[in-house]
């Protein structure tokens, strides 16, 4: 998988129905990031499990890779490096 460039947001991390699954939401923006839920290889960094379930949201400063162009109206796909300073808070 080619690598364009990381991108650390902060923002609100969602779990919920629909594809994709998990979701970041970007502070003080209307944008969300879709993140690639690769049956196969679909991992979420150490620093997250625990926080993001059907019950809580976990907010924080993700590192993300860019798997799409920035387009407007339409959600970018996204993979996640990384996550620093994430706490969750119960929906």
């Amino acid at each position: 998988m080619r690598r364009w460039l990381l991108l650390t947001v902060h923002g609100r991390m969602t779990a919920g129905n629909g594809t994709p699954t998990v979701r970041i939401w970007v502070t003080g923006t209307k944008r969300i990031l879709g993140v690639e839920d690769d049956e196969i290889s679909f991992t979420l960094p150490p620093k997250l499990e625990g926080h993001i379930d059907w019950d809580n949201n976990a907010w924080g400063n993700f590192e993300v890779c860019p798997l799409t162009k920035d387009r407007p109206g339409v959600m970018r796909k996204v993979c996640v490096e990384s996550a620093d300073r994430v706490h969750s808070q119960p929906r």
